[in-house]
């Protein structure tokens, strides 16, 4: 009988451990923290158009960042997501072109949702990740950004409004000046859509905003906007692929693509 009662004691036991260690998890990043060549953290409190950017470069803030990822205690629970989140983004940019972005959502004290579209995960997490847009490097400049910028905004879904796309210069995409490509945006809805000034073309290449002029433009229903860009080198990487996002925002409408150019 002793026995027996140790024995369903031991295997009481190992159910409650084996179920603790499904319980928390860890990321693994795909990337070393020596290919990441800078982090942009975005954060906003409510509502996206207020939303600030800083740019993460100095090494050991980068792998403080890196660390506390790597280190976090994450578990697979449901979490009631309410609207006037404090949210707090972070996209790694990587020396190959490439960009890794995890959106923390705050609902309330040791309340939160981490997620990643690239790492395929959701998680609850009770720490303060947000207080890191405040506490890691007090001298970084926050600077205001447009909502289509942040991380996942890309993943929305396309609006019945405006059609958006690239398309490459008949004589390459590259060629001894730099890079190349026309913009191009159609007004598919049945209503006329006005651009402000510099909103028709707003660049982000490899991961940093890009300065474009454009004129204000009104777009008719059936009407298209085409334009040239070009990037000279060094801006455009002349040995590495170029990694381009551009985004037509008009009023409370926002369209964007992107595209990865191969030298």
């Amino acid at each position: 009988m002793k026995k027996a009662t140790n024995l369903i004691s031991f295997l009481l036991l190992m159910m409650v451990l084996v179920g603790c260690s499904k319980e928390t998890v860890h990321i693994d990043f795909p990337f070393e923290v020596g290919d990441i060549e800078n982090i942009e953290m975005y954060h906003y409190a409510g509502v996206p158009t207020s939303a600030e950017k800083k740019v993460v470069v100095a090494e050991t803030d980068i792998t403080d960042l890196y660390d506390m990822f790597e280190n976090l205690s994450l578990k697979e629970k449901q979490v009631e997501e309410t609207t006037g989140a404090d949210v707090t983004s972070f996209r790694f940019n990587l020396s190959d072109g490439t960009s890794y972005d995890l959106i923390y959502a705050c609902y309330g004290a040791k309340n939160g949702n981490l997620k990643s579209e690239a790492g395929g995960f959701a998680y609850f997490t009770s720490a303060d990740i947000g207080s890191y847009w405040n506490n890691l490097n007090k001298e970084l400049e926050a600077t205001p950004v447009n909502e289509s910028e942040l991380p996942g905004a890309e993943s929305a879904p396309q609006n019945d409004i405006l059609q958006v796309g690239i398309r490459k210069a008949t004589a390459g995409v590259y060629d001894e000046e730099g890079l190349k490509f026309t913009w191009s945006v159609e007004n598919i809805g049945d209503y006329s859509v006005s651009f402000d000034k510099n909103m028709i073309a707003q660049i982000v290449l490899n991961g940093e905003n890009y300065a474009f002029e454009t004129e204000a433009v009104t777009l008719e229903p059936g009407e298209a906007y085409s334009v040239d860009i070009s990037i000279p080198y060094p801006v455009a990487r002349q040995d590495r692929t170029n990694n381009v996002k551009i985004t037509a925002t008009t009023g409370d409408t926002t369209a964007t693509y992107k595209e990865s150019f191969t030298h």
